[in-house]
């Protein structure tokens, strides 16, 4: 992936740069341009720079359509809002795997979210209980789970037997 960097040169000019990340180490690709204004550097040498970088990766920018001239391609952080972060898409896509091994078919939604959890942060039940609620908004009491735990015996070999059907049907798995 390449960079757009600003750099202060000798002369107290700003050198704009396309630059790569190797390794921990900064590679300069190819030096654009320097300027001294602030117009030259947003409408000449950064425009110039994106546009390489365009042509030589396919990289393309996230906001292009929105943008009329290059000075648009600004975002004020003032001006933005922090809406937090949803993690719903890994919670669905987690899900679908479920879906696939044909576990949803177990008919215990809080074993599963549990088990869902710790396949994203392994930790104790307390704690997954918090997770559940912080990322996926889900709330279930710490008494509700711990009585879970004393009837979820029976799903071991639902499980296992549904894995094992999963692997035969899709990987052509052979148990001898």
């Amino acid at each position: 992936m390449f960079y757009v960097r600003e750099t202060t040169t000798a002369s107290s000019s700003r050198a704009i740069q396309v630059i790569r990340y190797d390794n921990r180490k900064t590679i300069v690709v190819k030096h654009i341009g320097s300027a001294k204004t602030k117009e030259d550097i947003l409408l000449l040498i950064k425009e110039k720079a994106r546009e390489y970088i365009q042509t030589i990766s396919q990289q393309i920018s996230l906001f292009k359509e929105f943008q009329k001239n290059p000075a648009d391609k600004i975002i004020q952080v003032g001006n933005c809002e922090y809406l937090g972060v949803k993690y719903s898409f890994v919670y669905k896509v987690i899900w679908k795997i479920f879906e696939l091994f044909q576990f949803s078919e177990i008919d215990n939604k809080p074993l599963l979210d549990l088990v869902l959890i710790r396949i994203i942060e392994p930790s104790s039940k307390l704690r997954s209980l918090e997770l559940l609620e912080e990322l996926f908004g889900i709330k279930y009491g710490i008494t509700s789970i711990y009585q879970l735990m004393k009837s979820s015996s029976p799903f071991k070999e639902m499980v296992e037997k549904k894995t094992i059907e999963f692997a035969k049907k899709n990987f052509n798995f052979n148990f001898s």
